[in-house]
């Protein structure tokens, strides 16, 4: 898949987006890292293959208002149709607390080698060779919770439409919704766009976004304390940012 057959969509309501100064952090176990290096850019998963929560995704009752004749699971299956139009992308970021990172640290940057990069929702989205790509936090329920049909007020789920056609909503996302389980991971999400069909009948699974030329995409890189002084000059020198070592990742 070419970055050129990416579409970018925006939320219903600009409200669910997050904002640009927020902070975010990302982790690289080694082989992501020399793929950062060498082919610059954001890889995009192809949502159906991230693999993290195999009830992710999913239409719960929780946002069935009490008229609507369709149960949850054939909701579910009538928004895994709009996929094969509209097959979301996803990059998962995670907001930076001591919590978080000490846990994403152990989850994901655990190999020897690893990196977290910092950055800013912004700063991020401005580097990316596609313009506009919206990011929006993921919301934790406990399950119980989801699984209930209420009376009153409940979550709206994320309609996306594509700009100036904001009267005809395209797809409606269910890709911000994770159970309590994985609220550790304080997620903010990058989405676009691709056409599911097109993506599975070419085994496509996901697509990387490069950097703009010239781009600065981080604040700052941690990386392990034993990492190669090799490694650590050649990030300093395709990101000109600081490089400094983890207090908290197991070296």
């Amino acid at each position: 898949m070419r970055p050129s057959d990416i579409v970018v969509m925006r939320p219903s309501y600009e409200e669910y987006l997050a904002n640009d100064d927020e902070p975010i952090i990302r982790f690289f176990n080694t082989e992501k890292v020399e793929k950062l290096i060498t082919a610059p850019g954001i890889w995009f998963s192809r949502f159906d293959k991230m693999g993290d929560d195999d009830m992710e995704g999913m239409y719960y009752e929780l946002f069935s208002p009490p008229s609507l004749r369709y149960s949850a699971k054939q909701m579910s299956k009538l928004i895994e149709a709009s996929r094969h139009e509209h097959m979301p992308l996803i990059s998962c970021w995670s907001r930076p607390s001591d919590d978080s990172q000490s846990y994403m640290w152990s989850k994901y940057g655990a190999e020897p080698g690893s990196i977290c990069c910092h950055s800013t929702v912004g700063m991020l989205r401005a580097s990316l060779a596609i313009d506009n790509i919206p990011a929006c936090p993921v919301v934790y329920y406990p399950e119980a919770i989801l699984n209930e049909r209420v009376n009153g007020n409940r979550p709206s789920k994320m309609p996306f439409y594509v700009p100036n056609r904001i009267e005809e909503f395209i797809y409606y996302s269910t890709e911000f919704i994770k159970r309590e389980q994985f609220s550790k991971e304080c997620e903010i999400r990058f989405i676009c766009f691709g056409r599911g069909d097109d993506m599975k009948a070419s085994g496509d699974v996901g697509c990387l976004i490069p950097f703009k030329e010239g781009a600065r995409p981080f604040t700052r890189i941690i990386v392990q304390q034993k990492t190669d002084t090799k490694r650590i000059r050649r990030l300093q020198e395709m990101f000109d940012c600081p490089i400094e070592a983890s207090s908290t990742a197991n070296s």
